[in-house]
């Protein structure tokens, strides 16, 4: 079987689980836990992108995800649990036109989304 077409057919399976209801966060294979940082769980400084999906991430002490610069319109925030900051749970400055942040449960961070001179869609979150 080509590997390609089974890790397709593994990932539509997880999204299904996701959509009707019954996702867990194991249900996504090597799903991360980020938690507990003095600073960010995630940085996505200027001039990167990165597609973050299905982790947890958490009771960081400043946002659990920060983002924004030159080509961060390549960034997708897909899926994720994003908890217990103290600070923001998404912290984007200068976001990009194509940012997308999207099915994501944002819960008691002291921000839920904040953006600053950004663009970018936020969906369904």
């Amino acid at each position: 079987m080509d590997n390609k077409y089974f890790r397709n057919q593994l990932t539509m399976k997880y999204l299904k689980d996701y959509i009707d209801g019954t996702f867990r966060l194991k249900s996504f294979p090597n799903s991360n836990v980020i938690r507990y940082n003095y600073n960010q769980g995630v940085l996505i400084t200027e001039g990167c992108f990165a597609t973050v999906i299905a982790n947890k991430i958490d009771a960081n002490v400043k946002a659990n995800i920060a983002i924004g610069g030159d080509r961060s319109g390549k960034t997708k925030i897909k899926y994720n649990m994003i908890e217990n900051s103290k600070s923001e749970g998404i912290f984007v400055v200068e976001g990009e036109h194509h940012l997308l942040i999207e099915e994501n449960t944002i819960n008691n961070n002291y921000y839920g989304i904040v953006l600053i001179d950004s663009q970018g869609h936020i969906k369904n979150n």
